[in-house]
């Protein structure tokens, strides 16, 4: 009998969770739209990068944490043991962190190589634009800094504190597949979902978010600066091919 109760009570917090997150994440985002569009007078939400920074801090933690919290407020929260991790555990969990992206990113190319053979239509990654077109300093504030902080109280400490007590794996992979379809992309959906997956599995194991936090902006970091480097090699390239093409017709 108090199995099946806890059941019913982990059913319930999870629906509860899981549309209370998407609901108010989506109805953030729809509104925030419409403020920038319709009241700041921003087309297509172009904004400075200071506002577009500003923007960032208040849709996240401004209204949308307050509103996730006061949906679930009512669930049990449960206390998760603390543990340290240690320089060494930490730097090793680094490293599968990035080995799970780096597979998981492999994986994504594949799929979409194979679904473009069949249907030949062929995508674009808009995260990729997205991010290349800011600012080196937005790309700081909010890729490696504020991303990390937001993403982690609300997929890992709101969300795993009310449902680890239900089942670690189910607590894992909840928070893992809805911090992936967050993104809301086929190009990030498999590696966000398994960094999700471990990152909660870290949460688990020790109770300090703090860790998760800052593997996520070490993490966050390193693919910035990749993304850097090729923009700059092909920036290079290009400029290469400019002054060949104008030396060639001086000729």
């Amino acid at each position: 009998m108090e199995k099946a109760d806890n059941c019913i009570r982990a059913r319930k917090a999870y629906s509860q969770l899981g549309i209370s997150y998407m609901v108010i994440d989506f109805a953030a985002m729809m509104l925030g739209s419409m403020f920038v569009t319709k009241v700041l007078g921003y087309e297509d939400n172009v904004m400075p990068d200071n506002m577009e920074i500003l923007y960032d801090i208040i849709i996240r933690f401004v209204v949308i944490l307050p509103l996730v919290y006061l949906a679930i407020r009512k669930l049990p929260r449960f206390e998760i043991e603390k543990k340290k991790l240690g320089i060494k555990n930490f730097l090793k969990c680094v490293s599968v962190d990035c080995s799970l992206k780096t597979l998981a990113a492999i994986f994504t190319f594949a799929l979409i190589s194979v679904i473009s053979a069949v249907t030949g239509i062929h995508t674009v990654n808009p995260i990729i634009a997205d991010v290349s077109s800011m600012s080196m300093l937005r790309q700081i504030l909010v890729v490696c800094i504020i991303a990390p902080v937001f993403e982690e109280l609300l997929y890992r400490k709101l969300l795993i504190d009310r449902i680890a007590h239900y089942g670690e794996v189910a607590a894992m992979l909840l928070s893992g597949i809805m911090f992936g379809l967050a993104h809301g992309n086929i190009y990030q959906f498999f590696f966000t979902t398994v960094a999700g997956c471990f990152f909660a599995f870290v949460y688990l194991r020790t109770g300090k978010i703090q860790y998760t936090i800052f593997m996520h902006m070490i993490t966050n970091s390193f693919n910035t600066i990749i993304r850097v480097i090729v923009s700059l090699i092909e920036g290079n390239n290009k400029t290469v091919a400019y002054f060949r093409v104008n030396i060639d017709s001086e000729k």
